[in-house]
């Protein structure tokens, strides 16, 4: 219909379901899923997500870091250590940590190197 702006149903994907800011870096919660269908249920397994891009504040993806559960939201301790995220166990909201203080120590010590492997 002219006039009218959306989005093909078929050609959806969620990309950043959540971001975090620190004083170093950018935190943001990538998912990159295709709603199977169009349920409820498909379209909330679609807005969670296991990866994590992690950029300086010139723009720079310094990690991409992956976690063993589908998280749905993070926040980041303030010496940025600890990655805080909250997922879901069958109906059960849950909260997880991340010990990220070696891989921000990598990251801090080599300024020049664009991307640690993941």
């Amino acid at each position: 219909k002219e006039g009218v702006i959306g989005v093909k149903y078929d050609e959806f994907h969620f990309a950043y379901l959540d971001a975090y800011a620190s004083e170093r870096f950018i935190y943001a919660l990538y998912s990159g899923k295709k709603p199977v269908d169009r349920t409820p249920q498909a379209l909330s397994d679609a807005q969670e997500g296991n990866v994590i891009r992690l950029y300086d504040w010139d723009g720079n993806l310094r990690a991409n870091l992956i976690t063993d559960v589908e998280l749905l939201c993070l926040c980041v301790s303030a010496d940025d250590s600890f990655i805080i995220a909250l997922y879901e166990d069958e109906g059960v909201f849950r909260l997880c940590t991340f010990d990220i203080g070696e891989v921000i120590r990598q990251i801090t010590a080599e300024p020049n190197n664009p991307q640690l492997p993941t």
